[in-house]
């Protein structure tokens, strides 16, 4: 964000901005990952500066990214959890370790439970299969911003979403989507939301 380039990204980031851009799309620009400006201003009581939000001023190659704007700054909170989750999955792969469940609030299952075979998702006073699967969970409230508003945003309109469930728990094939579409959900329209369902119908969305 600083330096506004990063030569030879890792792939990791990669695969997420490219993720990113396409749930910017499928949410007509509600879920953006150019919205850290919005946490500097609201955690800080500054004016909001909104000239650098938006995903065209990311150029983005395998080699270097670059942010266009002079404003723009880039935030990964909406799927950090999710990457790492991910990558420490494929290290314990790596190492031997076939059963094996890790949670960071973003989660991902591997082979089977010692105990029940089975993974489970204790939610809304019933247990849900994810084994072999990763999960994420976004709440409204988890974090309050300094002026009382909830950090997720709603890049439309420059300011916390409207209407965030309580609890938006997505069931996914790994972390990183799981992370990434349970913060689309939670900061998109109710018709936005019925899209994103359509565009990933293997994936299973529980609202609370």
């Amino acid at each position: 964000n600083k330096h506004k380039v990063l030569i030879k990204p890792d792939i990791e980031l990669i695969d997420a901005i490219n993720l990113s851009e396409k749930l910017y799309k499928i949410s007509n620009g509600s879920f953006d990952i150019t919205i850290q400006p919005l946490w500097n201003s609201f955690s800080s009581g500054k004016k909001v500066n909104t000239d650098g939000i938006g995903f065209n001023n990311i150029d983005i190659t395998s080699k270097k990214i670059i942010l266009i704007n002079k404003n723009t700054e880039i935030t990964m909170n909406s799927m950090a959890q999710g990457i790492l989750t991910d990558r420490i999955h494929e290290i314990l792969l790596n190492s031997g370790i076939k059963n094996h469940l890790i949670n960071f609030g973003e989660g991902r299952t591997s082979g089977i439970n010692p105990f029940i075979k089975k993974w489970q998702l204790y939610l809304d006073k019933k247990y849900i299969d994810i084994t072999n699967k990763a999960f994420s969970v976004s709440e409204s409230k988890s974090t309050v911003l300094p002026n009382n508003k909830s950090h997720l945003f709603n890049a439309k309109i420059c300011d916390s979403a409207l209407n965030i469930p309580d609890k938006t728990t997505v069931i996914a094939r790994n972390a990183t989507l799981a992370d990434g579409l349970s913060t689309t959900y939670a900061v998109s329209d109710e018709l936005t939301r019925k899209n994103l369902i359509k565009a990933f119908p293997k994936e299973k969305f529980i609202i609370t």
